[in-house]
């Protein structure tokens, strides 16, 4: 069984449905819904609609649906085994097309590490469902987003920052710089590159299918409450 039969097992018109069980929920409840994952704008479409209609919903992606597709879930293996599973290349550019016209409200890492011998296994169906990729996600944004496609840093520090310490009522303690806020913010050198090796991951176990990839854009420091936590170095 190859990732093509993985990801044909689990397709769009699938998350689609997933997602109009639960926006129907949220409108008869009137209960606030957030919706995680969303790997094509297909889905991002009916989001829309609901928000137009009233439903109190926001929604986000991760970097790997706006990084990866099927073709390099093919090269790199199970390493890159998610759900939903990665798309065609078509609706990576899509879903970057409705990120930049303001479609989703924030975007996650959703870390999911695993111990290396849980993503081996005889078929694609056995193996751990998961992609280690905090440590990542600026770094694809940076390169894919800020460099590729010029999206403004403005709107990468709102999707990563601002919007989700607001919809989890984090703000403003969270997710801005101002006076009676977390001395938190980190310092990026927007323009140098790397080659992201296993040794520079952070993880108890470090396996990830970023790993070999070339990313411009890297955080030489970050402060923490007001704690100088990390030095590139």
């Amino acid at each position: 069984m190859t990732v093509k039969d993985y990801s044909e097992a689990r397709p769009i018109v699938s998350e689609l449905e997933a997602v109009e069980r639960i926006l129907r929920f949220a409108q008869l409840t009137c209960c606030p819904l957030h919706i995680c994952h969303v790997s094509s704008r297909k889905v991002l479409k009916r989001i829309k609609q609901a928000k137009g209609e009233g439903v109190n919903v926001s929604v986000e992606t991760c970097p790997h649906y706006l990084l990866f597709s099927l073709d390099e879930f093919a090269e790199i293996g199970y390493l890159a085994k998610c759900a939903p599973p990665l798309r065609e290349r078509q609706e990576v550019e899509d879903l970057w097309d409705g990120l930049m016209a303001g479609e989703i409200d924030l975007i996650s890492s959703d870390h999911s590490p695993s111990l290396p011998q849980m993503k081996t296994g005889k078929t694609i169906f056995e193996v751990w469902g998961g992609i280690a990729g905090c440590q990542n996600t600026l770094a694809v944004m940076l390169t894919e987003g800020y460099h590729k496609r010029k999206m403004p840093l403005t709107q990468i520090v709102q999707l990563l920052s601002t919007e989700p310490a607001k919809r989890f009522g984090l703000y403003p303690q969270k997710g801005t710089i101002q006076v009676g806020a977390e001395a938190s913010f980190t310092l990026i050198d927007l323009n140098e590159s790397y080659t992201l090796d296993a040794s520079d991951l952070y993880y108890r176990h470090p396996i990830s299918p970023y790993v070999g990839q070339r990313f411009r854009g890297k955080v030489k420091h970050t402060i923490c409450q007001g704690k100088h936590v990390y030095q590139d170095h």
